[in-house]
């Protein structure tokens, strides 16, 4: 019996090397697109990762032999013509070495798709709500929750207007679509939490509510909707990497509520003092200079 491979491990039927191959434009960076001084959007002609590729899954990928393995969720893909698109923040050492790659360049390996894809279906009216980076990886869910029928209400916010991006994207594929900023140097002036709670509170029926952003931004959300929570089936349904929005077992806990996964701590048992104690006293034993001294080797008393 053939043994299973999980779907967030790399096989050779899906791992692609710019060195090994036919298809000499494999992993060939067609198009690089600098939406601001830290989003990066890389258009990758990769056929087979593209054919394949789900909303909700992800590639690991590595720029050169030495290059630190990144993963990055699918952001777009055309099946047709084999374009792959990838959205990245340049915040630490490994994404500023593969921001040095330009068009032209090659990928050194692409491993992918991977990962479990989103659940479509026809749920009704769907609110999406991205924040920032998040934009990207909402977008391929919104786009297969729109082929699937659904009424979308879109949701895009980021600190300023130099971090928004696609908002020509996300208005195609939604019904109606709201841009928030902190600043108000686009759209309206809030949080991406105000549309939302309007609606609500003019009782739209609202089916599911997909959040995708930084951690503070999903927990808002959470906060939200909490109240109306239906208690068939779970809001939220994909999470940026880590920080995944999760319903949790009742222990304790109300049924409908719901936290934002954390890293486990490793608890270390705490480090116990122990002294030998007096006989009669039952306190440690000391010395003339009031220090603490195994029975028999104290200072001499005079």
């Amino acid at each position: 019996m053939a043994a299973q491979t999980h779907s967030c491990h790399g096989t050779p039927e899906n791992t692609f090397s710019a060195l090994f191959g036919d298809d000499p434009k494999q992993n060939l960076i067609l198009k690089k697109i600098q939406h601001s001084d830290v989003i990066v959007e890389y258009q990758i002609h990769c056929p087979v990762v593209a054919r394949s590729a789900q909303p909700g899954q992800f590639v690991i990928v590595r720029g050169d032999e030495q290059g630190e393995r990144i993963p990055l969720t699918i952001a777009d893909f055309d099946r047709d013509g084999g374009v792959l698109t990838l959205v990245m923040q340049v915040v630490g050492l490994a994404s500023h070495k593969l921001d040095e790659l330009r068009e032209g360049d090659k990928f050194r390996d692409i491993v992918g798709p991977l990962g479990h894809k989103s659940e479509i279906e026809n749920f009704g009216t769907v609110v999406l709500v991205g924040g920032g980076l998040g934009i990207a990886p909402v977008y391929p869910i919104q786009r297969a929750l729109k082929d699937a029928g659904n009424n979308i209400v879109s949701i895009i916010g980021s600190r300023s207007q130099d971090l928004l991006f696609w908002e020509d994207r996300m208005k195609a594929t939604s019904d109606e679509m709201f841009v928030m900023t902190d600043d108000g140097s686009r759209g309206e002036k809030g949080l991406v939490t105000v549309p939302l709670q309007k609606m609500i509170d003019d009782g739209v029926k609202i089916d599911r509510v997909i959040a995708i952003g930084p951690p503070i931004m999903m927990r808002a959300v959470t906060e939200v909707t909490r109240p109306h929570q239906d208690h068939r089936q779970p809001e939220f349904d994909h999470g940026r990497r880590h920080r995944h929005v999760r319903r949790l077992p009742r222990r304790g806990r109300r049924q409908d509520e719901i936290h934002l996964r954390r890293r486990p701590r490793i608890r270390r048992p705490r480090r116990q003092f122990s002294a030998p104690l007096h006989p009669h006293v039952g306190v440690p034993r000391q010395g003339g200079d009031g220090l603490h001294h195994p029975q028999g080797r104290g200072p001499q008393a005079d």
